[in-house]
């Protein structure tokens, strides 16, 4: 069997190198087996022990989704068989090392995460939202505005000149790395500055496509 996820190294500057592991199981939107899971924390762990190994980059082989979550057809068909075996009514051993390894290991374990400075707006009352992209992680969902997601602590930059409040920080964790959102707001005086999305009323927010790590964010900045 292939392996589901594809790793390799390149070279950065200083001497250093970039690790980047790609997931490559496109018919099953990239969505994590055990295979995938136990061949992702191997390699990154390696990586963890690795100097030279400056940053790690995860990556998708499909473009239709990044990673769909666990491999909900693979966890059904390994709890139906234990089931069938006339075993008792806890979950299988199969299915308990899955989520052990998945969120123990890969999510709590490993120094990588990715940090992100993410500005919100408000103009008469109203948040500024957009569509993500049409490819990589969350794509085409709702966001507010977003800057670059990265592995270093940067200074914010903000999409425009305006008083800027920071607001909190939010704390997510997908299956396969830990976000830290830190949150500021602004007031825009001319909603017209901002013409790639549309602006929408904070009460009626349920109706919005929105993921849930930018509610999160929404609701610390005092918006939902």
């Amino acid at each position: 069997m292939n392996d589901p996820v594809r790793c390799e190294e390149r070279e950065a500057a200083g001497g250093r190198r970039i690790g980047i592991a790609t997931l490559d199981a496109a018919p099953r939107l990239n969505a994590l087996s055990m295979r995938t899971v136990s061949s992702l924390r191997r390699h990154l762990a390696r990586w963890q022990d690795d100097e030279r190994i400056a940053v790690a980059v995860l990556h998708a082989a499909s473009d239709k989704a990044f990673c769909a979550g666990g491999d909900l057809r693979e966890l059904y068909a390994a709890e139906q068989a234990h089931r069938a075996s006339g075993a008792d009514g806890r979950a299988s051993a199969y299915v308990q090392r899955f989520f052990e390894e998945e969120y123990r290991d890969l999510s709590g374990n490993l120094r990588f995460w990715l940090v992100n400075k993410l500005p919100l707006l408000d103009a008469d009352g109203d948040v500024f939202l957009r569509t993500r992209a049409g490819q990589g992680l969350l794509a085409q969902m709702t966001e507010p505005p977003v800057s670059d997601w990265t592995s270093d602590r940067s200074d914010p930059r903000f999409p425009l000149k305006a008083r800027w409040d920071h607001r909190g920080q939010v704390v997510h964790v997908f299956t396969h790395f830990r976000l830290e959102l830190e949150i500021w707001s602004a007031t825009v005086p001319d909603p017209g500055l901002l013409a790639d999305g549309w602006w929408a009323d904070p009460r009626r927010l349920d109706a919005e496509a929105l993921p849930t790590v930018f509610r999160k964010a929404l609701a610390t900045a005092g918006l939902e």
